[in-house]
């Protein structure tokens, strides 16, 4: 991927992770499933670990959008830093 790509994807990922619309949904979906993992029984391990990669998955997608955002900022960064030089 080039620099230009990761600049643009961090981008709109940071627009993304500036959207309290759209983040409210994922915080409302760590929620629901944190709730419905609390309120299973012991038994129920295959039901737990089914919630658990859930919020695993929304976590992991978090993670990456704020990982292209960080690597945009610091090409951005370097880029206007040698252009002053």
């Amino acid at each position: 991927m080039t620099e230009d790509e990761i600049i643009a994807r961090g981008s709109q990922a940071t627009i993304i992770l500036n959207d309290e619309r759209i983040m409210y949904f994922f915080d409302e979906m760590k929620s629901l499933i944190k709730d419905a993992t609390f309120n299973t029984e012991p038994g129920e391990t295959v039901e737990r670990e089914r919630l658990y990669y859930q919020l695993r998955g929304i976590e992991d997608v978090l993670n990456t959008m704020l990982g292209y955002s960080a690597k945009a900022e610091e090409l951005l960064a370097a880029h206007s830093s040698t252009e002053v030089d």
